[in-house]
């Protein structure tokens, strides 16, 4: 098990907040958590050598985001910035296992379109 911690010094003092608790804050908050998650998670087995996992698992909404990161590394591996094939998502599809345990609406995130450009940037919306 690995566990994400934010409160370091290279972070900003917001930023080194998002580990803080869980479950709470507003909806920049949470996104950013499941930012962190998601796409710093997935960085982080990358980091430790886990080239070759064959599937993700992703329980609840908490860690989605990193079928963007997982994206994004099978783009530049074919030397692509620009766009996704649907053949692409095909094969993010495959590695990907979703559980819920709270099959219904509330129990899903829902983000403003504004607030996702906000926090994931430009450079992830254009691609997806």
């Amino acid at each position: 098990m690995y566990l994400l911690d934010t409160d370091v010094s290279e972070n900003q003092p917001w930023d080194r907040t998002l580990t803080d608790m869980l479950y709470g804050g507003d909806d920049h908050y949470r996104l950013c958590q499941e930012m962190v998650l998601g796409v710093g998670g997935f960085r982080l087995l990358r980091a430790l050598g886990y080239q070759d996992i064959c599937r993700f698992h992703m329980n609840e909404g908490h860690a989605a985001l990193l079928v963007l990161a997982l994206g994004e590394e099978k783009l530049a591996a074919q030397n692509q910035s620009d766009s996704i094939s649907n053949e692409l998502i095909e094969t993010i599809r495959e590695q990907c296992v979703f559980t819920t345990h709270t099959p219904v609406p509330s129990g899903h995130d829902k983000f403003p379109e504004q607030l996702a450009r906000q926090v994931l940037g430009d450079r992830w919306w254009a691609t997806y």
